[in-house]
């Protein structure tokens, strides 16, 4: 019986040690399951952490990536469209201009056409320039041609005047007599070839109209016809085909006729000019 009981005190404590060590064991493989399990836990979470973060980097950058694109885009427009400001306000500026320069110019020609004109009223009265000429040059400040077109001019002409057409005509006639007169006068005859020659010029009747030759008829009769046609150029390049006494006396007349045709020229030159700037402006 004491053995029965040793042996079942034996069995008891070797059943608690084994529960003792199925319960350490236990607690151990728990523990390790749980270790095992928490590391794993721990990877996932920092596997999602990342993926997360990086998903989240990417997202990031392709937004801040985007938001820049659009500020540059927005920036490029508005720089665009004050650019198109400035060329429309430059190109405002440049109409405000040229029409004040247009206003100015128009007014420029308007005061030098009238001037031009009241120099043409004048050459026509036979009538110093002085005056006009002056007018001129101020209405047509820093012209170049109008310029020189009244620098040509002699001074003569302007202080004084030149002949009218009419006035030459006039004048001619004188000339066309004592040349007539003259050219019936042979050389060295003196006072009675004078006489002889105011005698015959009375008998004889100057051919009429223009007629071919070279003595001082001829002549005569081209350049009366040249003038009566206002041809004053033709006229003085007649008579300037005289020779001998004739020559002499229609020295003065010629003088008078090419002052006349300069302020003509310098006139019609001038009113072409003024022409043309009038057309521009319109």
């Amino acid at each position: 019986r004491l053995q029965q009981e040793v042996l079942s005190r034996q069995s008891r404590d070797e059943m608690v040690a084994l529960k003792q060590q199925y319960a350490d064991d236990l607690a151990r493989n728990v523990s390790q399951q749980r270790a095992s399990l928490l590391s794993e836990l721990q990877r996932t979470f920092d596997r999602e952490t990342k993926a997360i973060n990086e998903r989240y980097t990417q997202q990031l950058r392709v937004a801040s990536d985007k938001m820049q694109q659009t500020l540059a885009e927005e920036r490029e427009q508005r720089l665009a469209e004050l650019e198109k400001y400035r060329a429309e306000l430059r190109a405002l500026g440049t109409v405000l201009d040229s029409s004040s320069t247009y206003e100015a110019f128009s007014h420029r020609v308007h005061k030098t056409s009238m001037a031009a004109l009241a120099l043409s009223d004048r050459v026509e009265a036979a009538a110093p320039l002085r005056s006009e000429i002056r007018a001129l040059r101020e209405a047509a400040r820093n012209d170049p041609l109008i310029d020189a077109a009244v620098k040509s001019l002699p001074q003569s002409v302007i202080e004084e005047g030149a002949p009218s057409v009419g006035q030459l005509q006039e004048r001619f006639k004188v000339v066309k007599s004592v040349g007539h007169r003259a050219a019936l006068v042979p050389e060295d005859s003196g006072i009675i070839g004078q006489a002889f020659g105011s005698a015959l010029s009375l008998l004889m009747i100057p051919p009429g109209g223009p007629i071919e030759g070279t003595d001082a008829d001829a002549v005569l009769s081209r350049a009366e016809f040249a003038l009566k046609a206002g041809d004053i150029e033709k006229a003085i390049d007649e008579m300037k085909g005289l020779s001998g006494v004739p020559a002499q006396v229609s020295k003065d007349w010629i003088s008078a006729a090419e002052s006349r045709l300069a302020v003509e020229q310098t006139a019609k030159v001038i009113k072409a000019h003024v022409a043309l700037l009038a057309a521009s402006c319109s």
